[in-house]
Order: structure tokens, then C-alpha cells, then sequence
């Protein structure tokens, strides 16, 4: 099985399509070319995009490594020497902290952090751009199997700690599975926090940003785009024309290399040869979703012309 049953029922990702415990333990780590690509990526987008941020986030065994016996990490693995470069964030200190009630930042039984270590993720990015949020939040629980739960038989399930008053109002979401995905945050007028009054923030993510750090940006900025992709889309860049721009990638997907430049419409198109036609040819159809208008749909056309049949 894909999972480690830790201590305390915690529960962690063994191996997964990215070997994320060998890469932890050091026994398989990033190669050296792909730690190559990474740090020109980082450098070449810092000087494109002024003070872009790049947020890693902590694999959780990485984390919470005292709950798993007999597992020792690899303090030289690539985010530890990422971490080291100025615009780069990796947290696995401040998300090891139970906080002062005594929460964790995530839940047993899956592999993202939840909303408290959303909430801390989004307060260290903002600091860096000098926004001190005053909102405070209130946290609750809500019963969940996750997705290192629902790999047991019985299914395991877990509490997982919630916020409660969040403000965001509107979402519009493309609807396409993980890679792909476009999601718009709005905050409402009138619901600022602190400083951090119209600010557009565009994230370039994975499935962390997807299941709650976006959202948790909209409590405290005006307007959230959130890409399920690891490249950054220059056509989007250029359409949306954020404030600030935030690259989040998983730690375990630091084995893959981004591929900056490359649009949407790669990603579209191998979700098309994949069968998932109906799904894109519905967000193209889909009126009054300003996403769309990100895609070159002509393009696409061209590289996979199922959209036309679909």
C-alpha cells in the first residue's frame, strides 16, 4: 500500500507516482539537472515578474516526520536549498507548530494542509509584500476520509480544522480536473482586511492552491486567479494583469520541471486525447466565463480538432 501508518492514526503518502519518500529520505533524490532547471526557473522568473513569490509546500511526512517510525529526511533534499533563496518560501518549520489551541496544520488522514496551514502559507506570502492581515480567524472541525483515507478499507477518517468566516463571494471555476483548472476569487467590497485593499493576485498552483489557498487569499485581497499548472502562461500573465504573482508547487512535484511560455492550450489538448472532450468543449461554451477568454481557442482547434466535433 501507498500509505504509512504513522503514530496517533496519522497517515502519510508513501512513494506516489513522484517516489516522494525516497526523494524525503535522500535515497532517490532530485538529479542534478532537474535542480538545474529549477533554480534558472526561479531566477529567470524573478526578473520577469518583480516580486513574484515562490511557495513550496511541505510534503507532509516532512512535516510530521516524529509521528512516522524509522523514517529519516535528507536535510540537503532540493526545497531545503530552494528555501535558501531569497522569494522562496518553504514552511515545513512553521507548519510542524501546533498552534496555540493545540490544531495542526493537517489532517490525518490527507495529504494537504488544511485550512489553518492555508492560513499560515498565505500569512507569510503576504508578508512579503508588506500586507500585515487583521483579520482573525475563526476555526472549527469537520469530519473527513481524505485522500490517504480513503485508501483503507474501512475508509479512516479524521478532523480537520475549517474556517468558518471566510469572505470571499464569488467563484468562477472552469471545472476541468486538476491540471487545467482556472478558478476566480472575488472579495466583496466593503470586506477588506488590513492593508490589503485592490490587490490582484495570480497563482500559478497545484491541487494545495486548489483545494483551499486560493480561497484563503480571497479573505484578504480583492480578486484571485488560480491556475492548476506548473509553468507560467504568458498569455494569461498578459490578459489578467495581476499585481503580484505566486508560483505554489507541491514538494513532491519538484521531480518535474516547469515549462514556462507553454499555454494552456498543451494542457487542454492532452485532456482532450484523453476523452475529457465534453468537459472543455463545456467551459468553451460556458457564457459570461471570462476564463475562456485565456484560451486560444483556434489554436486548439488546430492541435486537437475533437473540440469541434465534441
Amino acid at each position: 500500500m501507498e500509505v504509512i501508518a504513522g503514530r496517533e492514526e496519522w497517515l502519510f503518502l508513501k512513494e506516489g507516482t513522484n517516489r516522494s519518500l525516497s526523494y524525503l529520505t535522500g535515497t532517490e533524490p532530485v538529479s542534478p539537472g532537474t535542480a538545474h532547471v529549477w533554480n534558472r526557473a526561479i531566477s529567470f522568473r524573478q526578473r520577469l515578474f518583480l516580486d513574484c513569490i515562490h511557495l513550496i509546500c511541505p510534503e507532509k511526512l516532512a512535516v510530521f516526520s516524529r509521528f512516522a517510525d524509522h523514517v529519516v529526511l535528507d536535510p540537503g533534499r532540493l526545497a531545503c536549498k530552494l528555501a535558501h533563496r531569497p522569494g522562496v518560501i518553504y514552511p515545513v518549520g512553521e507548519m510542524a507548530t501546533p498552534s496555540a489551541e493545540g490544531l495542526f496544520s493537517y489532517s490525518r488522514t490527507d495529504t494537504h494542509f488544511n485550512d489553518l496551514g492555508a492560513w499560515r502559507a498565505a500569512t507569510m506570502v503576504l508578508e512579503q509584500w508588506g500586507i500585515s492581515p487583521d483579520f482573525v480567524p475563526v476555526w472549527g472541525h469537520k469530519e473527513i476520509i481524505g485522500d490517504l483515507g480513503m485508501k483503507f478499507t474501512p475508509v479512516r477518517k479524521s478532523y480537520n480544522t475549517v474556517m468558518t468566516n471566510s469572505h470571499f463571494v464569488r467563484v468562477t471555476d472552469n471545472k476541468l480536473r486538476n491540471r487545467g483548472r482556472i478558478s476566480r476569487y472575488v472579495k466583496p467590497s466593503g470586506g477588506r482586511s488590513g492593508n490589503s485593499a485592490r490587490l490582484r493576485l495570480l497563482i500559478f498552483g497545484d491541487s494545495f492552491s486548489g483545494i483551499n489557498l486560493a480561497r484563503m487569499f480571497a479573505n484578504f485581497v480583492d480578486e484571485v486567479l488560480f491556475v492548476h499548472s506548473l509553468s507560467a502562461d504568458f498569455r494569461i500573465v498578459k490578459k489578467f494583469a495581476p499585481d503580484v504573482i505566486l508560483f505554489e508547487m507541491a514538494e513532491r512535484f519538484l521531480r518535474e520541471t516547469p515549462e514556462d511560455g507553454v499555454g494552456i492550450e498543451k494542457v487542454l489538448a492532452e485532456k482532450v486525447v484523453l476523452g475529457e472532450v465534453d468537459n472543455v468543449a463545456k467551459w468553451r461554451m460556458r457564457h459570461g466565463d471570462f476564463t475562456a477568454d485565456f484560451v486560444d481557442w483556434p489554436l486548439l482547434d488546430f492541435i486537437a480538432p475533437q473540440i469541434c466535433q465534441g
